[in-house]
């Protein structure tokens, strides 16, 4: 019954022509074996060689047809130095399994005339061999040798030698890959030990052999490239509640997932050098998800007793997060090699004017394709979110619309009277760079009561915004105002551009 069970638990194995052999015990043996078998053992991973003392030629072998897209793994140990009276083949490919008659095949041979030894690939034709292949690595050792071999076949008859003396994948290529397709056809895998000195008798080894189709190179991970503004600082939280925690929130802007190894967070110095460059994470697998958000903080357990949190986002505890000052900092996202990715600059007068506290209030970023420097892209968390998003989309945002118009407003209609759509955005779209640019907003009476844009040099596209407040930072009484973009250059060219917006 024991006999049956191993024959059919490997008969998957034997089907598909692999072979695979650990010598762990002579009596569990994977294969059938055949030639000198009273002269070798299996005994705790290895094939031992236990021969008469005496001149001998010994061979062990088993049946393979596989050769073709084929790699062979095995490992030769010997006691001694091998020489041309006493040397080692191993048969990758035979058509015959009596290794002593004539065949045809090739096999690798360690042991040759003088004082080193390297890795020969021999062809045999009958009882002719011919040196086809010599490997750069010399052996050589008075009290023995022990090299761990790799061997790969290609269909086009290229053969790839490899090997190693100390690790189970040989990773040394022994020369340039060379093609031999004298023989496309093999019936058997095996051992040769010849020996002419008898007390070589016991000193051959081989470890466990291994014959299977090539493994496809892997894949190459491609390099993570990450460019400007695909990470972004989303939101700052400087001046905490009471027994709460100060927070960053970054945001992956872009369409790829980023590992956090990847990126770094750095502070500036007063003199505007950027220093104290910190990794993030020191979870090397940890990943940005494309989209996401993460909190970056001493305590971001805290924050869930303070404000609504998103359970999708990354959460990050960092200790060495710099303090943030409750008045002014500046900060940047940076690549490992210390590159700036995105760098923000913030101030406690950023906040919304009508405010009457502060402290609790988050400030967000509303545009995360602009600058993260522009004192205009930033606005106070909005009251109905509870004055902070930690790791939620931002409670004032805006994003970058498309339009063929010279000016576009959006939305229609503000209401910073009640924490809904108090945001306007004024964005402009011009044929020819080179214009200087004023924005006015104008009351139903023709009374102008917010100077926007004051003589700016104006790109071909460009974007502002504008709180709900007038110049003297109060709420307006409803009704329609007038957005007033006036445009100019050097050379005389002028034009005007007015629209409505509702005010509530």
């Amino acid at each position: 019954m024991k006999q049956i069970f191993i024959v059919c638990f490997f008969c998957p194995l034997i089907s598909f022509g692999q072979v695979h052999e650990s010598f762990k015990h002579r009596d569990s043996l994977n294969h059938q074996w055949f030639g000198d078998t009273s002269y070798f053992f299996a005994n705790n991973g290895k094939l031992q060689l236990e021969g008469p003392q005496s001149s001998q030629t010994l061979y062990y072998a088993t049946q393979n047809t596989l050769c073709d897209s084929v790699e062979w793994n095995f490992k030769i140990e010997l006691a001694f130095n091998p020489s041309s009276t006493n040397f080692v083949r191993v048969y990758l490919m035979s058509d015959t399994n009596n290794l002593r008659a004539p065949l045809n095949g090739y096999f690798v041979q360690l042991g040759q005339t003088g004082n080193t030894n390297n890795i020969q690939f021999f062809r045999q034709q009958g009882t002719s061999t011919t040196l086809v292949f010599s490997g750069v690595s010399q052996f050589n050792s008075s009290s023995g040798l022990s090299v761990q071999i790799r061997i790969k076949r290609f269909p086009n008859g290229e053969w790839q030698v490899f090997s190693d003396v100390s690790s189970s994948v040989p990773v040394t290529l022994e020369g340039e890959p060379f093609v031999d397709s004298t023989f496309r056809k093999t019936a058997a895998f095996g051992f040769y030990c010849r020996y002419s000195t008898a007390s070589r008798y016991n000193m051959y080894a081989f470890g466990e052999v291994k014959i299977c189709p090539i493994e496809p190179d892997p894949i190459p991970e491609p390099p993570i490239i990450i460019e400007d503004f695909d990470v972004v600082i989303s939101e700052i939280m400087f001046n905490e509640p009471a027994n709460s925690a100060e927070y960053l929130e970054i945001f992956n802007n872009s369409e790829q997932d980023i590992p956090f190894s990847e990126l770094r967070l750095g502070r500036f110095s007063n003199e505007d050098q950027l220093s104290g460059v910190l990794v993030i994470s020191a979870d090397s697998e940890l990943i940005l998800p494309s989209k996401t958000y993460a909190v970056l903080s001493r305590n971001p357990e805290i924050l869930s007793q303070f404000h609504n949190v998103c359970a999708d986002a990354v959460w990050i505890t960092m200790p060495n997060l710099p303090a943030l000052s409750n008045t002014s900092g500046r900060y940047a996202l940076t690549r490992k090699d210390s590159s700036i990715i995105d760098e923000i600059y913030y101030n406690s007068s950023m906040h919304f004017a009508l405010l009457a506290e502060t402290r609790g209030v988050s400030l967000e970023r509303l545009n995360f394709e602009k600058s993260g420097t522009d004192a205009n892209n930033w606005y106070s968390a909005s009251k109905t979110s509870g004055y902070a998003t930690p790791g939620c989309p931002n409670s004032q945002s805006v994003s970058t619309i498309e339009f063929d118009e010279i000016l576009h407003l959006y939305p229609s209609l503000i209401s910073p009277n009640d924490d809904k759509n108090n945001i306007l955005t004024v964005s402009y779209n011009l044929e020819t760079a080179g214009f200087t640019g004023n924005i006015r907003i104008f009351n139903s009476n023709g009374r102008m009561v917010k100077h926007l844009v004051k003589s700016d040099l104006l790109g071909t596209q460009g974007t502002y915004y504008w709180d709900g407040l007038s110049e003297q930072n109060t709420l307006l009484p409803s009704g329609v105002y007038i957005v007033v973009f006036d445009v100019f250059s050097l050379d005389g060219r002028t034009f005007r551009v007015r629209k409505p917006v509702a005010y509530r």
